[in-house]
Parts: C-alpha cells; sequence; structure tokens
C-alpha cells in the first residue's frame, strides 16, 4: 500500500451539516437537563460535540437562534403529519377519525419528550425576565401547527368529516382538549 492509499483510510466522512446540527441539538439537551439554560454554554456545546466554538458560532451565532432552530426541529415533527394529510399524502384515509387521532397520538408523545418538556422549562423559567423564549416558542411551535391544523379542519368540513361551520378557534379547542 502507498502513503497516500494509507492517508485516505484515515480521513474520516465530513458530517452534512444537518447530522452536525442533530449533533448539537442533542449535546444542547443534555446540557440544558443537566445545567439550565443559563448555565448551558455555547462553549460547554461546542465541547460536548468535540467541535470548536468558532465553528459552533457559524452554525449558530447565538444560544437564542439555536434554541429558535430547536423549537421549529421539534415543531416540524408534528407539522409533517398536517402538511401530509393536506397535500393528500395519506390516500382516502379519512381526516377525521384517522389523522385527528393520528395528530392526538403524536402530539401528546412530542409534548411529553424530553427535548419538549426541557425547551418548556427554559421558556418558563426564563419568564418574566426575558419573555423572548416564551415568544418565540409560541411562534416557531404552537404557531407554525395551529394554521396547519386550521387548514386540515377546514378540509376535513369541506369533505363533509366535520360540520361545516366550524368555530373559528376550533384548533386552539383541539389543543386545549389534548
Amino acid at each position: 500500500m502507498t502513503a497516500v492509499s494509507e492517508k485516505c483510510k484515515v480521513i474520516k466522512k465530513r458530517k452534512t451539516l444537518q447530522e452536525r446540527k442533530t449533533e448539537i441539538f442533542h449535546a444542547t439537551i443534555e446540557l440544558l437537563c443537566e445545567h439550565g439554560f443559563d448555565r448551558t454554554t455555547m462553549s460547554a456545546i461546542a465541547a460536548r460535540v468535540k467541535m470548536s466554538k468558532e465553528t459552533l458560532y457559524r452554525v449558530y451565532p447565538s444560544k437564542e437562534l439555536l434554541f429558535a432552530d430547536l423549537v421549529s426541529h421539534n415543531a416540524s415533527k408534528i407539522n409533517q403529519e398536517l402538511e401530509e394529510a393536506l397535500k393528500g399524502l395519506n390516500g382516502e384515509k379519512n381526516l377525521v377519525p384517522d389523522t385527528l387521532t393520528s395528530f392526538g397520538e403524536k402530539l401528546l408523545s412530542l409534548l411529553t419528550s424530553t427535548e419538549s418538556l426541557v425547551l418548556n422549562r427554559v421558556a418558563i423559567s426564563t419568564f418574566p425576565l426575558n419573555d423572548e423564549f416564551a415568544l418565540m416558542l409560541s411562534e416557531k411551535g404552537r404557531g407554525t401547527t395551529l394554521p396547519l391544523l386550521k387548514k386540515m379542519m377546514d378540509r376535513a368540513a369541506q369533505r363533509g368529516e366535520l360540520p361545516l361551520e366550524l368555530p373559528e378557534n376550533a384548533p386552539e379547542i383541539l389543543l386545549g382538549l389534548l
């Protein structure tokens, strides 16, 4: 074997940005569980994922933007179900009860996940001194899900699966019941 081929064996495959973000998300959640928001630093996150602080700051210029991306990532898990229902990817499945039942089960699972509990704890623990996180959680979480849920419920009403005259706050009522 040549020296070049030996070096090629040693070179590791570079991780994609999404793979790195996933590592950062897991490390951030672990650190938030261990130390809370105020004592979770970008340096500690970088050390946990074995990257330089400078590299981490290139991906996330601030802890607040990292938190926002974590919330968006968490919400996207549940929003995908609604988007698929709206695109008709569920075939002849009834929107009610099939999709709503599945949505409710996934939502409850998501809301009781470690990630959600930690993110909500951060928002609560920083409030009222800093309402930015609570607003971010509402905007990037519930704020992205409610419009999709409303569209899905309107579509179900058009298909005759729900009463045609849904109250304007039907999605909020459903979330409240869940």
